[in-house]
């Protein structure tokens, strides 16, 4: 039950981001003072970074790579990469 209630926290968190990324890249809205600005472009550049991460450890520990293929596509999917997969992996590997 608390895995379960995890991951719908994580669910609902990468959600929100996802939603917030769409609105920020479809509307009209523009970041009027420079700490605005930096946060979006730090949000922006943080989740390829992220992502990128993510498919290095995948193609080096995953088996099969594929499997969470999708989760590339949700902006800071990463995180719950690392806290569900990639934590558990390091761990047992060490």
């Amino acid at each position: 039950m608390k895995a379960a209630i995890k991951n719908l926290v994580a669910f609902l968190i990468l959600g929100t981001l996802t939603v917030f990324a769409v609105w920020v890249v479809f509307s009209s809205w523009v970041p009027k003072t420079p700490l605005g600005l930096f946060g979006v472009m730090a949000f922006f550049i943080g989740a390829p970074i992220g992502n990128l991460w993510m498919l290095y450890h995948w193609v080096m520990r995953e088996k099969p790579p594929v499997a969470y293929f999708l989760l590339v596509f949700v902006p800071y999917g990463f995180v719950w990469y690392y806290f569900n997969r990639a934590r558990h992996l390091n761990q047992i590997s060490n």
